[in-house]
Protein backbone atom coordinates (compact mmCIF):
# COMPACT_ATOMS: atom_id res chain seq x y z
CA UNK A 1 0.00 0.00 0.00
CA UNK A 2 1.69 3.23 -1.21
CA UNK A 3 2.61 5.72 1.63
CA UNK A 4 2.82 9.64 0.87
CA UNK A 5 5.54 11.61 2.87
CA UNK A 6 6.87 15.08 2.80
CA UNK A 7 10.37 15.66 2.79
CA UNK A 8 12.05 19.25 3.93
CA UNK A 9 15.33 19.86 3.95
CA UNK A 10 16.53 16.46 3.59
CA UNK A 11 14.53 15.30 6.24
CA UNK A 12 11.61 12.13 5.77
CA UNK A 13 7.86 12.64 7.43
CA UNK A 14 7.93 8.66 6.94
CA UNK A 15 11.12 7.81 8.56
CA UNK A 16 9.09 9.46 11.93
CA UNK A 17 5.72 7.05 10.93
CA UNK A 18 4.03 9.66 9.83
CA UNK A 19 1.04 9.57 8.10
CA UNK A 20 -0.37 11.76 5.57
CA UNK A 21 -4.56 11.76 6.25
CA UNK A 22 -5.01 15.19 4.04
CA UNK A 23 -2.90 17.63 2.10
CA UNK A 24 -3.56 21.23 1.35
CA UNK A 25 -0.75 21.47 -1.46
CA UNK A 26 -2.81 23.17 -4.17
CA UNK A 27 -2.94 26.79 -2.51
CA UNK A 28 -2.02 29.48 -5.24
CA UNK A 29 -0.63 32.90 -4.49
CA UNK A 30 -2.13 36.32 -4.51
CA UNK A 31 -0.83 38.35 -7.01
CA UNK A 32 0.11 42.05 -5.32
CA UNK A 33 -1.75 45.13 -6.43
CA UNK A 34 -2.51 48.45 -4.97
CA UNK A 35 -5.26 50.50 -5.47
CA UNK A 36 -5.49 53.81 -4.77
CA UNK A 37 -8.18 56.38 -4.75
CA UNK A 38 -7.39 59.43 -7.48
CA UNK A 39 -8.68 62.96 -6.66
CA UNK A 40 -11.12 63.76 -9.34
CA UNK A 41 -11.28 60.92 -10.96
CA UNK A 42 -13.60 58.00 -11.18
CA UNK A 43 -12.36 54.27 -9.76
CA UNK A 44 -9.08 53.37 -8.62
CA UNK A 45 -5.48 53.88 -9.87
CA UNK A 46 -3.99 50.07 -10.09
CA UNK A 47 -0.45 49.69 -9.54
CA UNK A 48 0.57 45.87 -10.02
CA UNK A 49 4.03 45.08 -7.81
CA UNK A 50 5.01 42.73 -10.21
CA UNK A 51 5.17 40.10 -7.86
CA UNK A 52 2.88 37.07 -6.23
CA UNK A 53 2.94 36.49 -2.04
CA UNK A 54 4.20 33.56 -0.32
CA UNK A 55 1.59 30.59 0.28
CA UNK A 56 0.47 28.38 2.91
CA UNK A 57 1.26 24.68 2.51
CA UNK A 58 -0.47 22.14 4.69
CA UNK A 59 -0.09 18.10 5.66
CA UNK A 60 -2.54 16.66 8.19
CA UNK A 61 -0.80 14.38 9.98
CA UNK A 62 -1.25 11.18 11.78
CA UNK A 63 0.92 9.15 14.09
CA UNK A 64 -1.09 5.72 14.89
CA UNK A 65 1.52 4.24 17.67
CA UNK A 66 4.49 5.49 19.68
CA UNK A 67 2.96 8.65 19.25
CA UNK A 68 5.60 10.38 21.93
CA UNK A 69 9.11 9.24 20.70
CA UNK A 70 7.88 9.27 16.55
CA UNK A 71 6.27 12.67 17.61
CA UNK A 72 9.52 13.85 19.21
CA UNK A 73 11.85 12.39 16.28
CA UNK A 74 9.20 14.70 13.88
CA UNK A 75 10.37 17.53 16.14
CA UNK A 76 13.73 17.22 15.99
CA UNK A 77 13.58 16.89 12.33
CA UNK A 78 11.84 19.64 11.61
CA UNK A 79 12.83 22.23 14.25
CA UNK A 80 16.54 22.03 13.43
CA UNK A 81 16.26 23.64 10.49
CA UNK A 82 15.73 27.67 9.82
CA UNK A 83 15.46 29.86 6.98
CA UNK A 84 13.75 29.02 3.50
CA UNK A 85 14.79 25.09 2.41
CA UNK A 86 13.11 22.81 -0.14
CA UNK A 87 10.50 20.72 0.39
CA UNK A 88 9.14 18.03 -1.41
CA UNK A 89 6.00 15.79 -1.26
CA UNK A 90 5.29 11.92 -3.18
CA UNK A 91 1.91 13.41 -3.92
CA UNK A 92 3.94 16.29 -6.57
CA UNK A 93 6.75 13.99 -7.61
CA UNK A 94 7.99 16.19 -10.76
CA UNK A 95 8.15 19.43 -8.36
CA UNK A 96 9.66 21.37 -5.23
CA UNK A 97 8.67 24.28 -3.69
CA UNK A 98 10.84 26.36 -1.67
CA UNK A 99 9.66 27.38 2.21
CA UNK A 100 10.00 27.39 5.92
CA UNK A 101 8.70 25.83 8.82
CA UNK A 102 7.63 28.49 11.34
CA UNK A 103 3.92 27.39 12.60
CA UNK A 104 3.30 25.93 15.87
CA UNK A 105 2.75 21.74 16.32
CA UNK A 106 -0.60 21.32 18.04
CA UNK A 107 -1.22 17.64 18.34
CA UNK A 108 -4.65 16.14 19.27
CA UNK A 109 -3.58 12.65 21.11
CA UNK A 110 -5.57 9.65 22.17
CA UNK A 111 -5.22 6.04 23.26
CA UNK A 112 -3.32 6.91 26.29
CA UNK A 113 -1.24 9.33 24.23
CA UNK A 114 -0.11 6.13 21.99
CA UNK A 115 -1.68 7.80 18.56
CA UNK A 116 -2.12 11.84 17.76
CA UNK A 117 -3.11 13.90 15.14
CA UNK A 118 -1.56 16.89 13.90
CA UNK A 119 -0.81 19.84 10.77
CA UNK A 120 1.99 20.45 9.81
CA UNK A 121 2.26 24.07 8.15
CA UNK A 122 5.10 25.16 6.24
CA UNK A 123 5.29 29.20 4.62
CA UNK A 124 6.51 28.85 0.99
CA UNK A 125 7.97 31.06 -1.84
CA UNK A 126 4.92 30.82 -4.26
CA UNK A 127 7.23 29.10 -6.98
CA UNK A 128 6.34 25.32 -7.80
CA UNK A 129 9.54 24.26 -9.82
CA UNK A 130 9.84 22.05 -11.84
CA UNK A 131 12.32 19.24 -11.28
CA UNK A 132 12.73 19.08 -14.81
CA UNK A 133 14.11 22.79 -14.59
CA UNK A 134 17.22 21.02 -12.48
CA UNK A 135 18.28 19.07 -15.92
CA UNK A 136 21.37 21.22 -17.50
CA UNK A 137 20.67 21.72 -21.34
CA UNK A 138 24.47 22.29 -22.83
CA UNK A 139 25.70 24.46 -26.17
CA UNK A 140 28.77 24.27 -27.94
CA UNK A 141 27.25 26.04 -30.54
CA UNK A 142 24.52 28.34 -30.87
CA UNK A 143 20.92 27.12 -30.87
CA UNK A 144 18.04 27.82 -28.30
CA UNK A 145 16.14 26.47 -25.55
CA UNK A 146 12.26 26.33 -25.34
CA UNK A 147 9.94 27.25 -22.27
CA UNK A 148 7.18 25.77 -22.19
CA UNK A 149 5.73 27.21 -18.97
CA UNK A 150 3.68 30.72 -18.68
CA UNK A 151 6.42 32.23 -16.76
CA UNK A 152 10.02 33.64 -17.38
CA UNK A 153 12.35 31.74 -15.77
CA UNK A 154 15.62 32.96 -13.86
CA UNK A 155 18.13 30.27 -15.06
CA UNK A 156 21.95 29.74 -13.85
CA UNK A 157 24.07 29.74 -16.53
CA UNK A 158 27.70 28.34 -16.54
CA UNK A 159 30.11 30.31 -19.49
CA UNK A 160 32.90 28.38 -20.59
CA UNK A 161 36.05 29.91 -22.52
CA UNK A 162 39.11 31.54 -22.22
CA UNK A 163 39.05 35.39 -22.61
CA UNK A 164 36.34 37.90 -23.44
CA UNK A 165 33.01 37.49 -24.91
CA UNK A 166 29.77 38.62 -25.79
CA UNK A 167 26.69 36.13 -25.04
CA UNK A 168 23.50 36.89 -26.00
CA UNK A 169 20.06 34.79 -24.74
CA UNK A 170 16.58 35.94 -26.48
CA UNK A 171 16.65 39.80 -26.10
CA UNK A 172 19.13 39.97 -23.28
CA UNK A 173 22.94 40.37 -23.29
CA UNK A 174 26.11 39.88 -21.38
CA UNK A 175 29.52 41.24 -21.99
CA UNK A 176 32.29 39.16 -20.41
CA UNK A 177 35.22 41.12 -19.78
CA UNK A 178 37.19 37.91 -18.97
CA UNK A 179 36.95 34.45 -17.97
CA UNK A 180 39.50 32.38 -16.79
CA UNK A 181 37.68 29.71 -15.43
CA UNK A 182 33.85 28.80 -15.90
CA UNK A 183 32.07 31.84 -15.23
CA UNK A 184 28.57 31.20 -13.04
CA UNK A 185 25.82 33.38 -13.89
CA UNK A 186 23.47 33.49 -11.26
CA UNK A 187 20.07 34.90 -12.80
CA UNK A 188 17.75 34.67 -9.84
CA UNK A 189 20.41 35.98 -7.08
CA UNK A 190 21.32 38.52 -9.89
CA UNK A 191 25.23 37.48 -8.87
CA UNK A 192 28.73 36.59 -11.14
CA UNK A 193 30.67 34.20 -9.81
CA UNK A 194 33.51 31.33 -10.10
CA UNK A 195 34.47 28.16 -8.20
CA UNK A 196 38.91 28.38 -7.33
CA UNK A 197 40.65 25.49 -6.55
CA UNK A 198 39.90 25.75 -3.12
CA UNK A 199 36.24 25.53 -3.88
CA UNK A 200 36.15 28.66 -2.66
CA UNK A 201 33.26 31.17 -4.42
CA UNK A 202 35.17 34.28 -6.39
CA UNK A 203 33.26 37.16 -6.84
CA UNK A 204 33.38 37.98 -10.38
CA UNK A 205 30.83 40.80 -11.03
CA UNK A 206 33.11 43.09 -11.95
CA UNK A 207 34.22 41.02 -14.96
CA UNK A 208 30.29 41.20 -16.88
CA UNK A 209 28.12 44.09 -17.68
CA UNK A 210 24.85 42.99 -17.88
CA UNK A 211 22.29 45.75 -18.26
CA UNK A 212 19.45 43.31 -17.17
CA UNK A 213 20.48 39.82 -16.56
CA UNK A 214 18.77 37.48 -18.80
CA UNK A 215 15.44 35.68 -18.40
CA UNK A 216 13.92 32.65 -20.17
CA UNK A 217 10.88 33.75 -21.88
CA UNK A 218 7.74 31.55 -22.88
CA UNK A 219 8.35 29.95 -26.23
CA UNK A 220 11.75 30.01 -27.91
CA UNK A 221 15.09 31.34 -26.61
CA UNK A 222 17.92 31.89 -28.70
CA UNK A 223 21.16 31.37 -27.61
CA UNK A 224 23.96 32.75 -29.38
CA UNK A 225 27.73 34.13 -28.71
CA UNK A 226 30.59 35.59 -30.16
CA UNK A 227 34.52 36.26 -28.63
CA UNK A 228 36.60 33.59 -26.34
CA UNK A 229 33.12 31.54 -25.59
CA UNK A 230 33.60 27.82 -26.23
CA UNK A 231 30.22 26.72 -24.43
CA UNK A 232 27.53 27.22 -21.90
CA UNK A 233 25.53 25.22 -19.89
CA UNK A 234 22.05 26.93 -18.64
CA UNK A 235 19.84 25.13 -15.87
CA UNK A 236 17.04 26.61 -16.52
CA UNK A 237 15.10 26.46 -13.16
CA UNK A 238 11.19 26.22 -14.86
CA UNK A 239 8.39 27.04 -12.08
CA UNK A 240 4.46 27.65 -12.27
CA UNK A 241 1.84 28.64 -9.85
Amino acid sequence: MRQDYFVFNDFRSLDCNVILSQVKTESTPKRELVFSPVPGRNGDMLQDQKRWGNVKISYSCAIIKEFPAYYQALKNGLYKSTGYHRLEDTIHPDEFRIGAFCEALEPKTARYNQTGTFDVVFNCKPQRFLKSGEIAVCFSEDGSVHNGTAFAALPQITVFGAGAGLLRIGKYSVEIKSITEPLILDCDMQNAYSIGADGGVINQNAEIYAPEFPKLLPGDNTVTWEGDISALEIVPRWWML
